[in-house]
């Protein structure tokens, strides 16, 4: 009998096996038999771990109403879950679909698409409201004397037209109406604008007055500022069965005879102060109508013509709107209207004083304003003129110069005598100076005239001052001529 040769142990084999889940452990039995007779040799159960969850991500974008987030599947199992969450996104209405525009009275709508899904959105706009515009007048009837008007005040909307408001301004009867009559130009005195005023106007009206501007040039015949005036004296005339308040502009000097004068008459009624319609008027508009009026009368046509050189070389001498010479509208056939010849210039010039006399004369000139003025220059030792005036002798009359009237020019008192008209020029002026406490003449006598001046000036190196005078004197002898002879 052999001996027994002993188990030989197989590969151990896995019975009962119990898969192991995501979440629950799983367990086999390892069994190992001989290789030889087949016979059990051990048997040992073996856990077998749980295996846990095998997840996989995916990602959830944000929507514009939805959050967003990471969502987790088990590959094994059902098993799920989510973290990393995202909030919604809200929508982004930005893109414009559609618009209508407010209006004043209607709202305005805007239909916004999101940029991200389908989903719109409307924005209403306020109304604007209505703009008013600046104020116009309508439907304007002026009153008459017996008759009342009126005129609508309407405010219109700048963007849509609709009328906002409408006032009506009653404008009262206006009884007899401020207006002037006319206007004429004085030329036999000094240079004067007159504006004639019917007096039944001014019935029921008080305290008349009239404020005259003129405007001032520069050479270029720029406006630079404007001069005003009031006036309330008048002189009286009737003419042709009227009786006229003439109120007069006499401050037109000969460089300003294409100036505009304007005039405007004011006056009370019922305590409420009226005004009348602005009067435009110049010594040119004047020259002008009365050339086409006389063109046929020699003598006036004469004067004007001479009275347009005589103010054009004023501007020109003095360089005043020299851009609009007064003359530079004359035909060929009217500029040979003027006085051709060269004056014939006097000398009246004639000094009578002796050396110990109290009060003396040093000289005479010429001051070439509105009103040509005669300067009479004392000598410069006579200061104090408190009690003294000046008598001035020229055709058949005298005239006096108070003291207290005597101008300074540097060291001397001066005396002017601004009362010469147009038809005065070749008249001699003599003077005098009298003590106003005795009545007794101080001094000698000094005559002079504005021709002297033209005289004394014909061979002046400065032909434009040349011209001025000689001008100056062709005017006053048509002015005489027309005037006088």
């Amino acid at each position: 009998e052999l001996p027994a040769t002993g188990h030989t142990p197989a590969d151990p084999v896995h019975e009962n096996e119990v898969s192991a889940t995501c979440t629950e452990a799983g367990s086999y039995e390892e069994v190992v038999c001989c290789s030889v007779c087949g016979a059990e040799l051990s048997r040992e159960t073996v856990a077998v771990p749980a295996l846990g969850h095998d997840l996989v991500a995916t990602v959830v974008n944000p929507t514009c109403t939805e959050e967003g987030y990471t969502e987790y599947h088990c590959s094994r199992c059902d098993y799920e879950d989510m973290d990393n969450f995202v909030d919604a996104l809200g929508h982004d209405f930005s893109v414009l679909v559609e618009e209508v525009a407010p209006t004043c009275t209607a709202t305005g709508v805007k239909e916004y698409k999101c940029s991200r899904c389908d989903e719109t959105n409307l924005v209403e706009t306020d109304a604007l409201g209505h703009t008013p515009g600046t104020p116009v007048e309508e439907n304007r009837v002026e009153p008459t004397e017996t008759t009342d008007g009126g005129y609508d005040t309407v405010v219109y909307c700048t963007r849509c037209n609709a009328e906002l408001s409408r006032e009506h301004t009653v404008l009262p009867a206006t009884g007899p109406v401020l207006k002037f009559k006319r206007a004429t130009l004085s030329l036999e005195s000094d240079i004067s604008i007159n504006f004639y005023v019917l007096d039944s106007v001014l019935e029921g009206y008080s305290d008349p007055y009239v404020v005259f501007t003129k405007e001032i040039y520069n050479p270029n015949g720029e406006v630079t500022s404007v001069k005003e005036e009031t006036v309330n004296v008048f002189t009286e005339k009737t003419e042709g069965g009227n009786s006229y308040r003439i109120y007069s502009f006499t401050g037109v000097y000969s460089t300003e005879m294409g100036s505009k004068v304007t005039a405007t008459l004011y006056a009370t009624k019922d305590g409420k102060l009226c005004k009348s319609n602005t009067v435009e008027y110049s010594v040119l508009t004047y020259a002008n109508t009365m050339l086409s009026y006389y063109s046929n009368n020699a003598k006036m046509r004469t004067l004007l013509v001479d009275l347009l050189n005589y103010g054009a070389s004023a501007q020109t001498f003095f360089g005043y709107n020299t851009a609009n010479l007064v003359n530079k509208d004359l035909t060929e056939e009217q500029k040979g209207w003027a006085t051709a010849e060269a004056p014939e210039l006097d000398s009246h010039l004639a000094l009578d004083q002796d050396d110990d006399t109290e009060v003396r004369f040093q000289t005479a000139s010429l001051m070439l304003k509105e009103k040509v003025s005669i300067y009479f220059y004392l000598a410069d030792n006579v200061q104090d003129v408190s009690d003294l005036e000046a008598r001035i002798s020229y055709n058949g009359q005298t005239k006096t110069v108070d003291g207290a009237d005597f101008l300074t020019k540097g060291s001397n008192k001066v005396v002017e005598a601004n009362f010469f008209n147009s038809l005065q020029m070749r008249v001699p002026a003599t003077i005098r100076i009298y003590r106003k406490s005795t009545g007794e003449c101080v001094s000698g006598s000094l005559t002079y005239s504005i021709v002297t001046y033209a005289y004394q000036m014909q061979d002046d190196s400065n032909p434009d001052l040349v011209t001025l005078t000689q001008n100056m004197i062709k005017f006053g002898d048509s002015a005489r001529a027309y005037f006088i002879q």
